[in-house]
């Protein structure tokens, strides 16, 4: 029988079936990306929006808010503990200049100190969509001897169960630097040094990359939106630093927006 061979040794049959080949071509196509405010922004929204200060929006990466009405963040760690792991090298030029223009512009926010703390961790490279890079704060170690408790963070499908089909009208809000508006105390800022060009800088406000930072900055939202009160209809869905706020009519949105924005 063709494709079929039989082994008298093993007394097993091998069957050749034949594997199809497929010939593919590769090919790069440039899409355009829209973020589609222009088609989805009510024509309410702008004179909406004129109520409010120019302050409350960022200008730009180094343009970040702050939360001055609450006690700085103390976060606790094991008694004698110390985390040092060095800094690595960056592989790339590329890199290496992502690396500086952010902390450039968090220094320039006031995000950063000079530090001389015996406590070091590395910042890694991460691309960006457009090729560039970001630092981040590898503080996995810092993380393992935090003895500060965890605050919850809501679980996002329970949240957005509170959306209902007659909901039409909807807003979206992203906090810009969310952690970085928290501040950090003094007394427990040793704990996130880092070293780049020598030089070594700590934070002055809530880390990205913490185990704490996501709660912390939760329960800070929430109860600075928990005064407002949402109209029958409508409902405020907040999952740490994004808010989302649904209603039935364009005017409940537009009027439960304002006041979210009030409060920020």
């Amino acid at each position: 029988m063709d494709g079929v061979m039989y082994s008298s040794s093993t007394q097993a049959y091998k069957v050749d079936i034949g594997i199809a080949k497929d010939e593919t071509v590769a090919e790069e196509e440039i899409l355009s990306r829209s973020h589609g405010r222009e088609l989805t922004d009510h024509e309410g929204a702008a004179d909406m929006l004129q109520r409010f200060s120019e302050d409350l929006w960022a200008r730009g990466p180094s343009d970040i808010g702050r939360c001055t009405k609450m006690d700085p963040v103390i976060l606790e760690v094991v008694p004698g503990s110390r985390v040092y792991v060095p800094q690595r090298s960056f592989r790339t030029d590329k890199q290496r200049e992502g690396i500086e223009t952010a902390l450039t512009d968090l220094w320039e926010a006031g995000v950063l100190e000079l530090s001389d703390s015996h406590w070091n961790t590395p910042l890694n490279p991460v691309p960006k969509p457009d090729g560039t890079f970001r630092p981040a704060h590898d503080l996995r170690k810092v993380n393992e001897v935090t003895t500060t408790p965890l605050l919850p963070v809501p679980d996002p499908h329970k949240c957005l169960s509170v959306l209902t089909p007659e909901m039409k009208y909807f807003t979206v809000i992203d906090l810009k630097h969310a952690f970085f508006t928290i501040p950090l105390a003094e007394e427990c800022r040793y704990q996130f040094a880092f070293t780049y060009g020598g030089v070594k800088l700590q934070y002055k406000v809530l880390p990205q990359g913490h185990r704490n930072s996501p709660g912390i900055f939760n329960k800070v939202l929430k109860d600075c939106l928990s005064p407002i009160e949402v109209l029958s209809g409508a409902v405020v869905v907040q999952y740490v630093d994004d808010v989302l706020i649904g209603a039935r009519s364009a005017k409940d949105c537009l009027d439960v927006t304002a006041a979210v924005l009030s409060r920020l």
